[in-house]
């Protein structure tokens, strides 16, 4: 697990790198005045993209090994680590996305120009590289749990998936929304509230957003897992019939026709 999950941040990494400096070349605004100082990263982000597909590859097919038929608790945390690792690239790169479309309003606002070009490109390659990583292997985990719900609901590495993703995201978007009321605030009250205000509370707005939205898709897949445990669990054994009662004591009072005193205790 370690080894593939080691491989595919330096595949993704890399793999990113190329693209990016690439396309910052082609169609973004590039830093470098010559294409030999431009793609001087790129031979060793290729060197380290191949060495980490063919280690990628090499720990998948081990980890497989002999597991084609169960679905054994390392291959289900692989499946879980792919899906994390593609949803983390796709959660950088909307929230970059964010950023440069707050960026580009505040300009607007502000009048102060501001350069999008390049941040969009790795938002875009983040979000290409990401999305149809976590898509594959989340609908690969979803056929699992259509299977064979008792089994993946029950399974530590799922649960442990959802409450780390729901915790980390909540948490995140608690520190965002604090950071962005402190410089609202603050910018209100000194009156500078406006297009610096945004401009300054864009990161902290664009993770706001993003990671709220995990956090609350995730938190209806939890509660899903949690109703379906529920109507899979056994119907409760009957109680068994209660004892029956002892029959009640019965007193019978004779009074005979000379007891004088007592029919007359009686009728008062």
């Amino acid at each position: 697990l370690i080894g593939t999950l080691g491989s595919l941040v330096v595949s993704i990494s890399s793999g990113a790198t190329i693209a990016y400096w690439t396309a910052v070349w082609y169609l973004g605004n590039p830093t470098m005045d010559l294409p030999s100082e431009q793609f001087k990263p790129v031979p060793v982000a290729a060197a380290f993209l191949v060495s980490g597909m063919a280690t990628w590859q090499y720990h998948r097919t081990a980890l497989r090994t002999g597991d084609s038929v169960d679905r054994s608790e390392p291959l289900r945390a692989y499946d879980y680590l792919m899906a994390a690792s593609g949803l983390v690239a796709t959660v950088v790169g909307a929230t970059l996305a964010l950023v440069a479309l707050f960026e580009s309003i505040a300009a607007r606002i502000t009048g102060v120009p501001s350069e999008l070009a390049n941040r969009v490109i790795l938002a875009i390659i983040l979000g290409v590289i990401g999305l149809p990583l976590w898509w594959t292997f989340w609908s690969r985990i979803c056929g699992h749990l259509e299977a064979d719900p008792s089994a993946e609901n029950g399974s530590l590495t799922r649960r442990l998936y959802l409450v780390v993703l729901f915790g980390v995201g909540g948490l995140t978007a608690l520190i965002s929304l604090t950071v962005v009321l402190f410089v609202g605030i603050d910018d209100l009250l000194d009156g500078t509230f406006g297009g610096e205000t945004l401009d300054s509370a864009r990161v902290g707005l664009a993770l706001l957003l993003t990671v709220t939205g995990v956090a609350w898709y995730h938190l209806g897949v939890f509660r899903s897992d949690r109703a379906i445990a529920e109507q899979a669990a056994p119907a409760p054994a009957p109680l068994p019939p209660p004892a029956p009662l002892p029959p009640p004591e019965t007193h019978v009072v004779l009074i005979a026709p000379f007891d004088g005193e007592l029919a007359e205790a009686l009728a008062a």
